[in-house]
C-alpha cells in the first residue's frame, strides 16, 4: 500500500462516521471537488508521462509493463442533416402529379437499418397514446446527492 492508500483508507473511516446529514453533506461537497481535481491532474500526469516515454513500450520489472496510446477519436453527429439526407433519398416524385411523397414504411424500414437508437422519449410517446411498459425494464441505480445553489447563502 501507497501513502495515498493509507490516507483514503483513514478519511474513509473518519467520513462514514459521521451522523450528521449537514456534515456528510459539506464532506461531499469537498470530495466531489477534490475528484474533479485529481481527474485533471490524473489527465496532466498522464500526457507528462506520455511526453517523457523514449518509446511506446517501457518495462517497469517485475512483469509490470506500460504502453503509451492515443485516445480514440470521438466522432460528433449532425444528426438533424444526416436524418435529412436519409429523407431525402427516400423521397420519390408521383409521376401523375409530379409531387413529392415519401413512403413510410421504406422510410422507418430504413432508419431502422441505419440508426441504433439508444433511448426513447417517454412523454412524447404518452403523448402519442403508446403504451411502452411492455418494451422496458427499469434499473435502478444507485442514489446520488445533487446540490442546488441556494442564493443569498
Amino acid at each position: 500500500m501507497t501513502e495515498l492508500d493509507d490516507a483514503l483508507i483513514s478519511l474513509s473511516e473518519t467520513v462514514l462516521d459521521a451522523e450528521e446529514p449537514r456534515d456528510l453533506a459539506i464532506t461531499l461537497i469537498s470530495l466531489q471537488k477534490f475528484r474533479a481535481n485529481l481527474n485533471m491532474l490524473i489527465d496532466q500526469v498522464h500526457q507528462r508521462l506520455a511526453n517523457l516515454m523514449k518509446k511506446p513500450e517501457m518495462d517497469l520489472g517485475e512483469g509490470i509493463g506500460f504502453i503509451r496510446r492515443s485516445r480514440d477519436v470521438r466522432s460528433t453527429w449532425n444528426h438533424h442533416e444526416l436524418l435529412r439526407e436519409v429523407v431525402d433519398q427516400h423521397k420519390e416524385v408521383n409521376e401523375e402529379t409530379g409531387e413529392l411523397y415519401v413512403n413510410g414504411f421504406e422510410l422507418a424500414n430504413a432508419l431502422e437499418d441505419l440508426v441504433a437508437f439508444s433511448y426513447w422519449r417517454k412523454t412524447r410517446l404518452r403523448e402519442a397514446k403508446i403504451d411502452f411498459s411492455e418494451y422496458v425494464t427499469e434499473v435502478y441505480g444507485q442514489p446520488r446527492i445533487r446540490f442546488l445553489s441556494k442564493e443569498g447563502s
